[in-house]
């Protein structure tokens, strides 16, 4: 599957990053949405705790790999925030300088929804084709709120938990966990 080859891509971009990186960088504008996917998710097993030989080439290019936030395929950008999420968790330092490119297009996959119904028998069933996108989103809001908070707007920030407090209850109960860190913050100052 794409993920196993992303995982491989990953870790052999760890081994020789300075030919792989660069053709990565060029299947990022691929065509084929799969292939976008593949490498942003190779991204994110690039990234590990640990320094790595890597880190200042990804420093410098990780906005051009999270710029697929932007992508038209809704499965592009999951993977985009999966990476982001990984990312901000793993290797804060990594985005910190691309922050004010990065929250707009994360902030907007908060209120992205596509509703459709699907028959099933005499039934009909409401899907919501962005709902794993948003969850996405909240969790990697959640991921910035502790590790990036010194590059947070935290009006803009209130206004997405705002609308997560009228999502469905997993979202919800993510941007309760994001209430309760930002009153142990205030707390704490």
């Amino acid at each position: 599957s794409r993920k196993i080859v992303a995982a491989c891509l990953g870790k052999l971009m760890l081994i020789d990053h300075e030919s792989l990186l660069p053709k990565l960088l060029e299947y990022r504008s691929s065509a084929s949405p799969f292939a976008r996917s593949t490498v942003v998710t190779a991204i994110k097993y690039t990234v590990k705790e640990e320094p790595q030989p890597i880190d200042p080439m990804l420093r410098q290019y990780i906005g051009q790999f999270l710029s697929l936030l932007e992508d038209e395929d809704l499965n592009v950008r999951r993977m985009a925030l999966v990476t982001l999420n990984s990312t901000a968790h793993n290797k804060p330092a990594l985005i910190r300088d691309h922050m004010e490119e990065i929250l707009p297009n994360l902030y907007k996959e908060t209120t992205i929804k596509l509703k459709r119904e699907v028959e099933m028998g005499p039934f009909k069933y409401p899907v919501d084709d962005a709902l794993d996108n948003r969850k996405a989103a909240f969790e990697c809001m959640y991921t910035v709120l502790q590790n990036c908070m010194d590059r947070v707007n935290i009006f803009q920030f209130l206004d997405h938990i705002e609308i997560g407090l009228k999502d469905v209850p997993d979202i919800k109960m993510l941007t309760y966990l994001m209430v309760l860190r930002l009153i142990h913050i205030n707390l704490t100052l």
